[in-house]
């Protein structure tokens, strides 16, 4: 990637094989919320289809007992929001 009004010319490029996404421990949390978000959408689902999806789409594999602690954590957003 270059942008064109740089003045600068690389001798080199490269080019993005691959893409992941890291989870560091101090931001677990916040990460799961907005994976679980995107998987949620606006309707609901089962925990099951929940874990499930995780793991399909993002490649992680949470118990249900985090998958729930996570979804209490987005009521209590959604409450503090409103």
């Amino acid at each position: 990637i270059r942008l064109n009004s740089s003045k600068y010319v690389p001798d080199f490029y490269g080019c993005e094989k691959d893409w992941a996404w890291i989870v560091f421990p101090w931001n677990h949390r916040e990460d799961m919320v907005n994976f679980i978000g995107k998987i949620l959408g606006e309707e609901g689902k089962a925990i099951d289809k929940i874990k499930e999806d995780l793991k399909t789409n993002f490649n992680i594999d949470l118990n249900i007992l985090e998958i729930e602690e996570v979804l209490d954590h987005i009521r209590y957003l959604d409450s503090v929001k409103k």
